[in-house]
C-alpha cells in the first residue's frame, strides 16, 4: 500500500495542472468572448459617442459624424463601418468666412462601407498612430461645400482637398500609415452652380488603389509621393471638366493613370470648345480645337513632374482613331468686342488662342520626343459658325518630333503647330476654296519639313459649275486641272507657314490636264502691266491670281517643270460652253517669282526669268468663228533666244454682210507657213516693251492670201482701228535679217463693180535692218525703215 500512495500522488498531479490549464483556457475564452460581446453589442454605441466627441471637439464644432453600424473583430483585428457620414456646418461656416477665420475647404463626406484590416490596437492606443495593412471604401461620396475667399484657393480648389488632409487628421492622430488603400466608385461633387455656358468643377466618379499610403509631416512635404502615396492606380469615370475659364471642356468615359508605371490612358476622351462661351467668341483671333480620340494609352510619363511641376515629358505617344476638327475664329464680333475700350477695363484680356490655351493655368509644359498619330481624321472650319469644313481629310498618318508647347510657343518661328519636324500622310483631301467656287480634291499627299517634300498624286482642281451659274452677273472664270503627280522638293515649309511666303527648290508636275473657262473679261484688260500692289488686288478678275491672293503673298522657286501637260481654254456664254483652243505642251521655268511688284512687272513670261516652252499639235478658234490658228509645234527657249515654229497655219474669215445696200469693209486672210526660226530674241523687252527685237528671222515657204471689200469710208474725227489692232502683242519691229524662202503672195481687191487681183509665187529675199513701229491708235505716225538684198 505504502509504494502504491506515491504512485497515485504522481498520477494525480498532471491531472490536476491540466485542469487548472484547461479552466484557465476556458476562462480566457470566456472572457474575450465576453469582450468580443460588450465590443459589438455596447462597444458600439461607446465608441460611436467617443468619435463623435473628439471629431466635434477638434473641429470646434464644425463637422458632426455618424454612422448605421460599427464591427469590431478583435480575432482578425479588422474594423467594418457601414453607412458613415461627415456632415458640416455650414451657417457656421459662413461666419467663419464672414470672420476671415474659414482657412480650409469645407466638405461632407460618405461612404456605403468602409473595412480596416490588420488594425495595430495598440498603436493608436498608446501613441496614437493609426497604422493597418489595408483599407477599402465602398461608394464613398465627396461634396465640396465651401472655399475659402481667397485668390490662391479660388485658382486651385482641388488643391484644397490634399492640402486639408494632413491638417485635419492631425487633430486626432500623430501619424496615419496604411499599406493599401482600395476605393470602389468614389465621387467627388461640387455644389457650386456654375455660370451659364460655363460648368464649376463638376461631378466626378472614380476608383483608385493608392499604396504606400502615408499622412505625417515628411510625406506631406515629399515631392516624390503624389497625395501621400508612394503609388497611385487612378481611374476616373464619366469625366466632364470645365477648362481654361470655360473655353474648353474634357469629356471622357474614363481616363486613368498608374504612378508606377508611368502610365496614363483613356477612353472615349472627347477636348471640346465651349460654344457657348462668351470669351470664345471675343477671342478676336486664333484657332480652337476639338479632338475626339476611342482610346489611348501614353507609357514613360513623368507623372511625379506633371502633378508636383506641372511639367509633362513623354518619350513616344501613339494615338490612333483620332477625330480632329479645327475652328479659326474670325468673327465681326470677337474684332468689335477686341476695339471696345470700355468693355476691355471690364473685362479680363484674351486676345488670342492658340493650342496652349487647352493647358493654361493647369500645366506648364509638355514635351514629347515623338507624338504618332494613326487612321486620323480631320475637318477644318474658317469661322467658329460654319457647318461646313473648308478642308476635309478622311485619313491622315502624322509623325511628329520634338513637339512642344508652353507659354512661349506659339511665338517660336522656327516650329510648325509647335513641333520641330513632322511627317504628314494625308488621303482622301477635299479642300474648298476661299473663291467659293474652286474645290480641290488629292487622293494622298505627303508632307515633310525634314526631307522638305510636298508630294501630291491623284489631285483634282475643279469649280462647282452648278454654284458658279447661280447668279449670272457674279459669274466668276474658273480653271480645272488633272494632276496626276506633283512634287515640291526643297520647300521651306516653315516659311510657308507663318508669313505665307511659298519658297522652293523645284517643281516637277507630271501630266497636268488643265482647263480654263472665260465667262467674262476681264476688269483690267492689260492686267500684265498693273502698277505696284496691284497684284492682290480685289479688282483684278484673273482666276489665278484670284486664288493665290487667299493664300500666299509671294511664290518663288529655282524651276518649274512640267511633263506631258494638256491645256484647253474655254469661252462660255449664256449656256453655250465653247472650247476655243487646246494643245499639249512641256514647259520649263527658271527663278520663278510672283509677288505685288517682281512677279508682274519684272520677271516676264510665266513669271520667270527664263523659260522653255513646247507646245504641240495647238489649235484656236476664236468665239465668233472667224479667226482660227493652227500649228503642230512652237518651241520657245528664252535662254537660247530661241523661237522655233512647224506648219502653222491662220485663217481669218469675212465677216457677215451687215445689210444689204450697204456692207462693212472685210479682209479675209489665209497665211501658212512650214517652219518658223527665230534666233536673237530679247523675250523680255517683248513682254514689258512690245519690242520684238530678234538677230535673225527665218520664214520657210510662208503663202499669204488676202481678199479685201470695199473700202472704209471714215468720217471726220473717227479712225481706223484696223491700224493699231496689232498693237495688243507688237508696238516695235526690229529684225537685224529677215529671211523669206519660198514664199507666195495672193491678192484680190473685191468691189462693188470690180476688182484687182495679183499674185507672187516662189518669192525669195532678205532683209537687212529691219525697223518698223505700228502707228499708234488714232494716230497716222507709224514708220519702216529696212535694207533689201
Amino acid at each position: 500500500m505504502t509504494e502504491q500512495e506515491p504512485i497515485r500522488k504522481r498520477r494525480r498531479t498532471p491531472r490536476i495542472l491540466i485542469r487548472i490549464f484547461s479552466g484557465l483556457v476556458i476562462l480566457f475564452v470566456l472572457i474575450v468572448l465576453s469582450i468580443y460581446v460588450l465590443f459589438n453589442f455596447f462597444g458600439t454605441r461607446l465608441l460611436r459617442q467617443m468619435i463623435q466627441k473628439k471629431v466635434y471637439t477638434s473641429s470646434q464644432g464644425l463637422y458632426t459624424i455618424d454612422f448605421s453600424d460599427l464591427k469590431i473583430n478583435i480575432f482578425t483585428r479588422n474594423i467594418s463601418v457601414y453607412d458613415f457620414c461627415l456632415t458640416p456646418d455650414t451657417l457656421l461656416y459662413r461666419k467663419l468666412k464672414s470672420e476671415g477665420k474659414a482657412k480650409t475647404a469645407l466638405y461632407k463626406i460618405s461612404y456605403r462601407e468602409l473595412i480596416l484590416r490588420r488594425i495595430n490596437f495598440r498603436e493608436i492606443w498608446i501613441n496614437k498612430n493609426f497604422q493597418l495593412r489595408e483599407m477599402e471604401i465602398i461608394k464613398p461620396e465627396i461634396v465640396l461645400m465651401g472655399f475659402p475667399d481667397t485668390l490662391t484657393l479660388r485658382k486651385g480648389r482641388f488643391k484644397n482637398v490634399y492640402e486639408d488632409v494632413y491638417p485635419l487628421a492631425s487633430r486626432i492622430f500623430r501619424e496615419v500609415y496604411i499599406d493599401s488603400i482600395y476605393v470602389e466608385r468614389a465621387r467627388i461633387i461640387s455644389d457650386k452652380e456654375g455660370k451659364p455656358g460655363k460648368q464649376a468643377l463638376g461631378q466626378y466618379e472614380f476608383s483608385a488603389t493608392l499604396r504606400d499610403f502615408a499622412i505625417n509631416p515628411f510625406s506631406y512635404y515629399n515631392h516624390d509621393r503624389v497625395f501621400y502615396s508612394r503609388d497611385i492606380d487612378f481611374k476616373v469615370h464619366n469625366v466632364r471638366y470645365s477648362l481654361t475659364d470655360s473655353l474648353y471642356f474634357l469629356q471622357a468615359e474614363e481616363i486613368g493613370f498608374n504612378l508606377v508605371k508611368s502610365r496614363i490612358y483613356g477612353k472615349n476622351v472627347s477636348l471640346r470648345p465651349n460654344f457657348f462661351s462668351k470669351r470664345l467668341s471675343h477671342a478676336h483671333q486664333g484657332t480652337f480645337f476639338q479632338v475626339d480620340v476611342p482610346g489611348f494609352a501614353i507609357d514613360g510619363i513623368n507623372l511625379y513632374a506633371a502633378l508636383t511641376d506641372q511639367k509633362v515629358h513623354v518619350h513616344k505617344v501613339i494615338l490612333e482613331y483620332a477625330r480632329l476638327k479645327i475652328f479659326h475664329n474670325s468673327s465681326e464680333e470677337a474684332k468689335l468686342a477686341r476695339l471696345n475700350t470700355k468693355r476691355r477695363k471690364n473685362h479680363k484680356p484674351f486676345n488670342k488662342a492658340e493650342l496652349y490655351t487647352v493647358i493654361a493655368g493647369k500645366l506648364k509644359s509638355v514635351q514629347l520626343d515623338t507624338l504618332v498619330i494613326r487612321e486620323a481624321s480631320l475637318e477644318y472650319f474658317r469661322d467658329l459658325n460654319d457647318h461646313n469644313p473648308e478642308l476635309r481629310v478622311a485619313r491622315m498618318d502624322i509623325r511628329v518630333e520634338e513637339f512642344q508647347l508652353d507659354s512661349l510657343a506659339g511665338k517660336r518661328k522656327d516650329r510648325i503647330f509647335y513641333a520641330r519636324d513632322f511627317d504628314l500622310n494625308l488621303h482622301d483631301i477635299v479642300l474648298r476654296l476661299r473663291d467659293q467656287i474652286h474645290v480641290l480634291n488629292a487622293g494622298h499627299v505627303y508632307l515633310s519639313t525634314k526631307r522638305k517634300v510636298v508630294d501630291i498624286e491623284e489631285g483634282m482642281f475643279y469649280p462647282d459649275e452648278a454654284r458658279n451659274m447661280e447668279n449670272q452677273e457674279s459669274r466668276k472664270n474658273t480653271i480645272s486641272v488633272l494632276l496626276p503627280d506633283l512634287q515640291f522638293n526643297h520647300i521651306d515649309l516653315v516659311k510657308a507657314f507663318h508669313k505665307q511666303d511659298l519658297v522652293f527648290g523645284n517643281l516637277i508636275v507630271e501630266s497636268p490636264d488643265v482647263r480654263i473657262t472665260k465667262y467674262r473679261p476681264s476688269v483690267k484688260k492689260d492686267a500684265r502691266f498693273r502698277k505696284a500692289g496691284d497684284f492682290f488686288n480685289e479688282s483684278n478678275d484673273d482666276v489665278v491670281y484670284d486664288l493665290l491672293k487667299k493664300y500666299v503673298n509671294s511664290i518663288s522657286g529655282d524651276s518649274i517643270i512640267v511633263n506631258n501637260g494638256f491645256l484647253g481654254f474655254h469661252h462660255c456664254s449664256d449656256t453655250l460652253d465653247q472650247q476655243i483652243s487646246s494643245g499639249t505642251f512641256n514647259l520649263k521655268m527658271y527663278a520663278f517669282l510672283i509677288d505685288s511688284v517682281h512677279g508682274m512687272n519684272q520677271q516676264g513670261y510665266f513669271y520667270s526669268k527664263d523659260f522653255d516652252f513646247d507646245l504641240r499639235s495647238f489649235n484656236y478658234i476664236s468665239p465668233d468663228s472667224l479667226r482660227q490658228v493652227k500649228f503642230n509645234r512652237l518651241h520657245i527657249a528664252t535662254r537660247d533666244s530661241l523661237i522655233e515654229a512647224d506648219s502653222i497655219s491662220f485663217d481669218r474669215t469675212r465677216e457677215p454682210l451687215a445689210s444689204e445696200t450697204r456692207r462693212k469693209s472685210n479682209v479675209s486672210l489665209k497665211f501658212t507657213l512650214d517652219n518658223l526660226f527665230l534666233q536673237g530674241l530679247n523675250h523680255k523687252k517683248l513682254f514689258l516693251e512690245k519690242v520684238l527685237q530678234a538677230n535673225i528671222m527665218m520664214l520657210d515657204n510662208p503663202q499669204l492670201s488676202l481678199k479685201a471689200g470695199d473700202p472704209v469710208i471714215l468720217k471726220p474725227g473717227e479712225e481706223d482701228e484696223r491700224m493699231a489692232a496689232s498693237q495688243d502683242l507688237v508696238k516695235f519691229l526690229k529684225v537685224s535679217k529677215l529671211i523669206i524662202l519660198k514664199g507666195d503672195l495672193a491678192f484680190d481687191g473685191l468691189e462693188r463693180t470690180k476688182s484687182s487681183y495679183f499674185k507672187l509665187k516662189d518669192i525669195d529675199f532678205s532683209i537687212q535692218n529691219l525697223d518698223m513701229r505700228l502707228p499708234d491708235k488714232g494716230k497716222m505716225n507709224g514708220s519702216i525703215s529696212v535694207l533689201f538684198h
